[in-house]
């Protein structure tokens, strides 16, 4: 019986909070471009300001889901969030 070993992939500690922060400042950018407060942004999403606040700062995981609905409120495409953070 010949199995293959797939070797695992190892990812830095840090690579889940790093990303988390590149697409929290991605959204404050999308946002602010939009001209929208905070809490504009967390009234219209049905959120609250500290949780939106948590994302852009990079304190909380975003879900697909909710970047999905983040795009289209702000009618910007996912690449943007990275785009915003390093253009």
């Amino acid at each position: 019986m010949n199995q293959q070993i797939i070797p695992q992939t190892v990812y830095p500690a840090n690579l889940s909070s790093h990303t988390d922060a590149v697409i929290g400042l991605g959204l404050q950018r999308a946002r602010e471009q939009k001209s929208l407060s905070r809490s504009e942004l967390a009234l219209y999403l049905s959120w609250t300001d500290q949780a939106l606040e948590a994302y852009e700062q990079g304190c909380l995981p975003i879900s697909a889901s909710s970047l999905y609905t983040l795009c289209e409120a702000l009618n910007i495409k996912i690449d943007d969030f990275y785009d915003l953070a390093f253009g």
